[in-house]
């Protein structure tokens, strides 16, 4: 039903138009996110993959391919 409310009122206003329709619908999209998130629903937390697997020998230091590629 929000699915169809957001085509028929924001969506087909702008049809035809590739980047509106985007735009468009990222904005809504965020929107309702913010809402949710102001309304204090919590999505679910994750964490992030291993970017890059293995390791290498830095001298005497043992060091992943994750913390060199994350190091500043």
């Amino acid at each position: 039903m929000v699915g169809a409310a957001i085509y028929r009122f924001i969506l087909i206003r702008v049809r035809g138009m590739a980047t509106s329709e985007i735009i468009a619908t990222y904005a809504l999209g965020l929107a309702i996110l913010e809402f949710l998130r102001w309304g204090g629903f919590k999505g679910m937390t994750y964490t992030l993959p291993v970017f890059i697997e293995g390791s290498i020998n830095i001298g005497e230091s043992l060091s992943t391919f994750n913390e060199l590629s994350s190091s500043q």
